[in-house]
Parts: structure tokens; sequence; C-alpha cells
């Protein structure tokens, strides 16, 4: 496992171009890496909130922040100003702090991303050092823990992760709970746009697909190895944590983390096109909460994917004229992925129904699942309210839900008991552990 890891950063990492400013990586083995852009006014709280916990933990773990920008001609000055003024106050904390802290200028002319860039390249510089000093101390099963410079976490985080990882290998999902402000406004978007992360994981957990988990990049952590065998992270701008679970999930197994929490902040903010700053800002502006899936699209997922994992030693033809049957959004979806080539495919290379499962799952991936829903959308299954949905989904499942106005405090019991049933009833994501639809 450890060549993988080798082989990784020698084919795909650019530790040169980055690098570290570290005083002792000795001892590491476990990394936690935080992008930072213009987030003088957080880092401080993220860093101290990592400082609690076991003494001996912290000695063995190495937090990467990485302050970024884009090139002069695309930067900021002002967030360029704070990335610098960042950088002195993290070589301070680097000398005097409880916690060890590596330093990676990605801001300053001359080292500042490519033009184009952002998160996922940020978050990939860190993550590629972290993997290579957990390679370099004999430690590619240890934990690389992905964070966000707004993001605190609960004093268990880290023995959390460590232990969790140890005991499960490849990756993770940590719990999350985004602070609420006073404003109600603020806080009924925020608790909204909570329910429709929790509703739709749950959701696509009760279908039958083996991507039920929430992409939220500050919850994430794998091992080294897992990290180098799905390539490490992707560059993209945004959305780079969906992409980079898809990958870990196809590959793997992703186990909810139910005993920390991570804090993500819910800012306004509109460093990327969508996301929870994106989703605060567009409900304070027009009004419009952040609406959620409607439940029967979920109920069309489950009933597809049942037929299609069920279907190895039929036709792809009959199946297609099944998936008509199921709703008239759906066969011309498939088609629109070729479908018929593709099964043809997956029947000649799959020796058993398991494995044949298996590879329709990673062909079937979230992205497709995703897009399925939003054709079944588009095609009269028209979004509903957040609250709604979670009351469906929780009476559905069997939990109680009373009906009432949607205020704060509905939103708050809705919340409750969403992480509840996750906290209970989640399983497992992986292609390897799917369920049989």
């Amino acid at each position: 496992m450890s060549d993988r890891v080798a082989r990784y950063l020698e084919r795909r990492a650019d530790l040169e171009s980055w690098p570290l400013e570290c005083r002792r990586t000795d001892g590491v083995s476990q990394v936690v890496v935080i992008p930072a852009y213009a987030e003088s006014e957080y880092l401080d709280v993220t860093l101290d909130s990592l400082e609690t916990g076991d003494d001996r933990r912290l000695r063995q773990t190495l937090v990467i922040v990485v302050a970024n920008n884009p090139p002069p001609n695309e930067a900021d000055p002002t967030a360029f100003a704070d990335n610098q003024a960042t950088l002195g106050l993290l070589r301070c904390r680097a000398r005097s702090g409880a916690i060890r802290l590596g330093i990676v200028d990605a801001s300053t002319h001359g080292r500042a991303l490519p033009p184009g860039e952002g998160a996922g390249l940020a978050r990939k510089i860190g993550l590629d050092h972290g993997a290579a000093i957990l390679l370099a101390n004999g430690a590619p099963a240890g934990c690389l823990c992905c964070l966000d410079a707004d993001s605190p976490v609960a004093p268990p985080y880290l023995q959390s992760a460590s232990e969790h990882i140890r005991r499960h290998g490849w990756g993770a999902i940590v719990g999350f709970e985004h602070p609420l402000p006073d404003a109600p406004e603020e806080a009924k978007a925020i608790l909204d746009y909570e329910l429709y992360l929790r509703y739709h994981a749950i959701a696509l957990q009760r279908a039958g697909s083996p991507y039920g988990v929430y992409a939220i990049g500050s919850t994430i952590a794998c091992t080294a190895e897992a990290y180098a065998a799905v390539s490490g992270m992707n560059r993209r701008r945004a959305g780079e944590d969906f992409y980079f679970l898809q990958e870990l999930i196809k590959t793997g197994v992703v186990y909810p983390l139910p005993d920390t929490l991570v804090f993500p902040s819910a800012r306004v903010s509109r460093r990327t096109p969508f996301g929870t700053g994106r989703a605060i800002e567009a409900a304070l502006a027009t009004s419009q909460f952040q609406e959620a899936y409607h439940p029967e699209v979920y109920r069309v997922l489950a009933q597809w994917l049942t037929l299609a994992t069920e279907s190895r030693k039929r036709r792809p033809k009959s199946v297609l004229a099944e998936a008509d049957a199921i709703h008239p959004a759906l066969k011309p979806f498939l088609e629109g992925l070729q479908f018929e080539r593709n099964m043809t495919r997956l029947h000649a290379n799959a020796a058993s129904d398991t494995v044949f499962r298996q590879q329709f799952h990673r062909w079937f991936d979230g992205l497709k699942t995703l897009r399925l829903i939003h054709a079944l959308r588009d095609a009269g299954l028209a979004n509903v309210s957040a609250p709604q949905a979670a009351r469906a989904l929780l009476k559905e499942a069997g939990e109680s839900a009373r009906d009432s106005v949607d205020n704060l405090e509905t939103r708050r019991e809705l919340n409750n008991a969403l992480e509840r049933w996750w906290r209970e009833h989640a399983r497992p994501c992986g292609v390897a552990a799917a369920p049989r639809g």
C-alpha cells in the first residue's frame, strides 16, 4: 500500500512549487489540511479548537494551512493583504503554539495559484504534503483530515478521527452543525439548508444508493492510501468535495463518524458558485429559502436501482421498457447515457451478480444519480420546501414529525430528528458495501 502512495506522489504531486514550512515532521501520524483565503478573522478560532484534547494526539498531529489566492491580475487586493497577515500570524504561532503547524505560502507573488485555480488545488497542495509526511513516517494508513479555516471542531475531533480511521480504514464523514446567528431570517435560511443536506443524504441511503453522504469539504477524512488510490484531490474551484467523496465511495467504504462535530461557517459568501454561503445569500436576498427534491424523486430512484441491479441476465432493451413504466422521464434519460451499450459492456465483464452490482454503481455514480434527480424534477416532480420534505421523510421512516407551522422551533426539531436518524441508522457508503436495491 505504501508503494501506491509513493507512486502517486511521484506522478501527481508537486511539492516543490509550494514548499512546506515546518520545523519538525517526525512522529506525525495524522495531518489536518486547512486552505485559507482571506481567513485571518476566523482561522485562530479554528486552530484553538484543534488544540483542545489529548496532548499525545496533538503531538502526533500536524496542521497544514495553505494560504492561497489567484495571481496578481486576478487577486482581490484586500484578500491578498489578509493572506499576508495570516502568514505572519501563522509563523508566530508555529513558534509558540501548542499545535504543530505547517505553512504553505500559495499567496505571495510568484507562489500564487495559477489562473483559474481555487479551493480544489489549495486542498490538494496541503493533502499532497500530508500524504508525503505520513509515508515518510511509515504511516500510510494514517489519517488525512480536510477542514476549512472558518470551521471549528468539537474537542474530541482529532482523537475521534484518528481512532475511527484506525478502526475502519479508508474514509470517514464527520457530523456537522452550522452555528445559528441571532437574526431570525438568517437562522431560518441556515436551518433550511441543513434540512436539505441531511434529507438528501438520508433519502439517497433509503433509496439504496451507495452515494448517500452529504458533501461538505470540512467533514471529510481518509487514509493516505485511500487518497492516493483515488489520484488525490481534484483541482475543481468548487464541488471538489463532492467529486472526491464520489471517488472514495467507488474504491472503498466511507463510514459515518458520529461522535464528534465540525461547525462550518454559515456566513454569506460568493467565493464559490454554490454551497452554504451562496445558499444563505440567495435566501436572504430573495426570501426564497432552500428547497429540497420532491420525495417521489427518491421513490423513483429506489425502483430504478432495484430494477437495474437485478438485471444482470436480462436484455438491456427489456430493462429500458420496464424503466419507462417506472416514470416516463426515466427511459429517455437512460438513453441519453447510452444505457444499452453500457449495460452490454457491464454484463460481459461481470462474473457474478455481486461484481455486476458493483460495476453498475461505479457507472451509475453520484453525478449520474444527481442528474437523474434533476431530470425527474424538470419533468414535473417539482421541489418542495425543506421542512415539508424532511417531515415526509421522517414519517416514511417511522419517526415522529409533528405537523406544525414552519417556524424556527419546528426547523430545529426536524434537524435534530434527521441528525438522530443519521447517527443511529446511517450505513457505510461504498460501492463494495452497496445494498441490493
